[in-house]
């Protein structure tokens, strides 16, 4: 703080909420969601190149309700990485 007890730079409370913020903290979240789909992915492929008992397993575990949200985001985030990056660059 200043000597008069005014802040040094601009603090939160006079910012307000936009879009940009709002669409900037999605992709970061959707980026690091499809990194994790990818690990996840890498995983499946490996468990089909280890044999049968493997895949079963991993398919196994690929078959709840909770797997099918997970590829559901991806599928949300994927297309929003491409729509964004579509309206960032103008393609």
């Amino acid at each position: 703080m200043a000597k008069n007890n005014q802040p040094l730079s601009p603090h939160l409370s006079i910012y307000k909420w936009q879009i940009t913020n709002t669409l900037s903290i999605l992709h970061r979240f959707s980026g690091v969601l499809l990194f994790l789909a990818a690990i996840d992915f890498s995983i499946w492929l490996a468990s089909i190149a280890m044999g049968e008992n493997s895949y079963a397993v991993i398919s196994g575990l690929s078959s709840n309700w909770l797997a099918l949200v997970f590829w559901v985001a991806v599928s949300f985030s994927f297309f929003y990485h491409i729509f964004y990056i579509n309206y960032i660059f103008r393609l």
